[in-house]
Formats: structure tokens, sequence, C-alpha cells
């Protein structure tokens, strides 16, 4: 694992043999399902019945390479996106615009997470 806090070792999932999952690599107070992509691939339904419940991150060779989530927590990612256009890409309303932008006084202490 590449966050360095992480174990392996049996799961009740599996019986008795080793699970070959770098899991439960704790990052920022949760927890990561990282699988190997050969162990991934002998037990894919059970690791697409864990990603509607959290990401699995797949490796290969020991390197995260995919991840598998929930229809429902990709369609939230990608309403997320934005595109970043350049200055240049902007109308001159559009940019007019942000020129006459100003943000009101009530966050005004909002300045001060900026020179801390």
């Amino acid at each position: 694992c590449q966050a360095g806090n992480c174990q392996s070792g049996y799961h009740p999932e599996f019986g008795n043999s080793l699970y070959a999952i770098s899991v439960i690599c704790m990052i920022g107070g949760s927890f990561l399902m990282i699988v190997p992509a050969s162990e991934f691939q002998r037990n894919i339904g059970t690791y697409q019945d864990r990603a509607l419940t959290e990401p699995v991150f797949v490796t290969r060779n020991g390197r995260e390479r995919t991840v598998l989530l929930s229809v429902e927590e990709y369609r939230r990612l990608k309403r997320r996106d934005r595109e970043a256009l350049a200055v240049e890409q902007f109308s001159d309303a559009e940019l007019a615009a942000i020129a006459a932008a100003s943000v009101p006084a009530e966050f005004n202490h909002l300045d001060a997470e900026l020179e801390g």
C-alpha cells in the first residue's frame, strides 16, 4: 500500500485462504479496500458487491491501477466535474461579469484564511 498503514491477513468472506489484499489502509480516517488484480478476478462478484458501499482499488504489480465504484458514486463525481477554460476562451460579457463580481460582506471573515 502506498499509504503505508496497511494490513493483510485472513478475511471471513474468503474462508481460511490468505487473501492477498493490502486492505485496510487508513487514509484521512477512512479505510480503503485494495486488492490485487488476480484476487479481484477470482472474486469479482464479491468486490462488485463491496463497491456498492466503498471504492475497491485494484492493483497490478503492487501499484493502484483502477478503482471500482458504484454507479451512484460515479454519477455523483461526474456531476461535480468542472471544465477549466483559458482566459482567452471567455467572451467579453463573461470577462466583464467576472470583473464586476464582488464577494458579499458576510464572507469578509474568510479573508483571514488567505492571510494566515
